[in-house]
């Protein structure tokens, strides 16, 4: 999944079950390997890297970049589970909300957001900063 052959098993097997609510307790992650069974040992360290995992396509931003984000944590989201960050060193996780989610939830990547303000730019669409 990264430059650094990380990669993350996501399940959701209670998905389909609408009246529950399931805490996720433990995100493991493993690194890729060249092998038949397409996961490597389990590692408590992923560097300066982020990884989002939620009902889209799972991507990773260097926390470096983007002041406020937590090195060496996945932020996760989904319906039955909950959304909020796993600090992978220490297994913690701390959620965002307590309430359940009942609409799907994603993780919007700079990329795509970056693509959208280019689309907005290009056709003449002017967007203002927030005033706070």
């Amino acid at each position: 999944m990264t430059d650094k052959g990380e990669a993350v098993e996501w399940k959701d097997k209670m998905s389909n079950q609408r009246e529950l609510f399931i805490k996720t307790r433990n995100i493991m992650v493993y690194r890729q390997e060249d092998t038949e069974k397409g996961t490597g040992p389990y590692t408590k360290d992923i560097g300066d890297l982020c990884i989002f995992v939620g009902e889209n396509e799972p991507f990773f931003l260097s926390a470096s970049d983007y002041p406020g984000l937590k090195p060496n944590s996945v932020y996760f989201a989904g319906r039955c589970l909950g959304y909020g960050i796993c600090d992978i060193a220490s297994s913690t996780i701390s959620y965002l909300s307590d309430s359940r989610i009942r609409h799907p939830l994603f993780w919007i990547s700079s990329t795509k957001v970056e693509e959208l303000l280019g689309s907005f730019l290009a056709n003449g669409i002017k967007i203002q900063e927030p005033k706070i």
